[in-house]
């Protein structure tokens, strides 16, 4: 499955991710304008018999300018948000 997005992504290690075929995708961060990277907003909570629950967003943001990022569903072209 070799399909293109409009930004570079990157797994948790900063490697670029080349195609969709990867088991790491969603990518942990993305390409941000500024040029720095965007990372993944995962939300963490334990439910109440103590299992970890994650909640993904399918959201990024740059740490250093605070722009975001999000991925529509069944979409690989990430858009800006406000």
């Amino acid at each position: 499955m070799f399909r293109n997005t409009n930004r570079r992504c990157y797994n948790g290690y900063h490697v670029p991710l080349e195609t969709m075929r990867y088991a790491s995708w969603p990518p942990t961060y993305v390409e941000c304008d500024c040029g720095n990277l965007a990372k993944h907003i995962v939300h963490y909570r334990r439910l109440p018999c103590g299992t970890p629950h994650f909640a993904q967003t399918w959201i990024w943001e740059c740490p250093i300018c605070g722009q975001k990022y999000r991925l529509p569903k069944g979409s690989f072209e990430f858009e800006s948000i406000k």
